[in-house]
């Protein structure tokens, strides 16, 4: 399983259990257990695409799925509101200490469920949401995923204002690591690219349990969100993920990302497999085989 370790509700709790008399940053320093976790309460770099979008003066911004509140402090430094929404109650407590002792007032933060997002439509100028899309099926287990992410993703249509965007962080179905048997939350390894019906049979045999977190190619994507209703998209690759990405660029940038890669961490480092990479990169098709992508749909009035 790829990915940092989510904390657990126990471990949000002992934290939030010391918030009434000490500040959050202090709180972290004995309740959070290694650099990685602490990197998802201050790594606000998994936000920088919402400032990229521009239009943020004046802009009202909702993010689903907030968890800590690290892009919701980001982005409230820019834009005139934020609502940091998340669905597990810890994680909410602690975002309300979070905004509150750091005089963050323009951010509201609210516990909802995602498959019922209370509010008006038009309400939003941008959301957004960080690895939360793949986690949606499994919440109605009964419900074909993909419908259930599209169903979603056209709510949060209705919520955005005409010229509205929605920019969603998502791991790559085609990631290479999942033809070597990686997968990125925790699955039977390869139904990540296996057919979505034999990956299914295969979980609901070995693991009495649906193979539901569905993840995309890039144009898998772009065909999702022009289902659910944004008639204009874009996709960025994010090195070397979407949880901390160093560079984001275009999918069209293919020079930019050859010259990243050569100089980054993202490759095999020496061999065969780094060659092969290499090649691909020069070729323009690395960018199909990377981590994870930053996409985003626009809604035309």
């Amino acid at each position: 399983m790829e990915g940092p370790r989510v904390l657990n509700g126990p471990e949000f709790g002992s934290i939030n259990r010391q918030l009434s008399d000490r500040h959050w940053r202090d709180a972290l320093d004995e309740g959070v257990g290694t650099a990685i976790e602490r990197d998802a309460f201050e790594n606000r770099r998994r936000g920088y695409l919402g400032l990229m979008l521009g239009g943020a003066a004046s802009g009202r911004v909702l993010e689903i799925g907030a968890g800590t509140g690290v892009v919701s402090a980001l982005l409230a430094g820019y834009f005139r509101s934020v609502v940091a929404m998340d669905l597990d109650e810890c994680a909410v407590e602690f975002m309300k200490h979070r905004f509150s002792q750091d005089g963050q007032d323009n951010v509201d933060v609210i516990r909802a469920n995602a498959h019922r997002l209370p509010f008006r439509r038009g309400s939003f100028d941008l959301v957004l949401l960080n690895g939360v899309l793949e986690w949606l099926p499994s919440t109605a287990p009964s419900a074909d995923p993909r419908r259930v992410q599209l169903r979603f993703l056209q709510d949060c249509a209705g919520l955005l204002k005409p010229g509205g965007r929605i920019c969603i962080g998502i791991e790559n179905r085609l990631h290479f690591n999942h033809f070597l048997g990686r997968t990125p939350h925790g699955d039977i390894p390869f139904t990540t690219i296996l057919p979505r019906r034999m990956a299914g049979w295969i979980s609901r045999r070995l693991r009495g349990a649906p193979y539901d977190t569905y993840i995309y190619s890039s144009w898998g994507l772009a065909r999702l969100l022009r289902a659910s209703g944004f008639a204009h998209s874009e996709i960025y690759t994010a090195l070397p993920n979407y949880r901390d990405p160093i560079l984001i660029a275009p999918m069209q940038s293919s020079a930019v990302l050859h010259e990243t890669l050569v100089s980054s961490a993202s490759l095999p480092r020496g061999g065969s497999r780094r060659a092969v990479f290499l090649m691909l990169s020069r070729l323009g098709l690395i960018k199909h085989l990377l981590h994870s992508f930053f996409l985003v749909g626009r809604k035309v009035a």
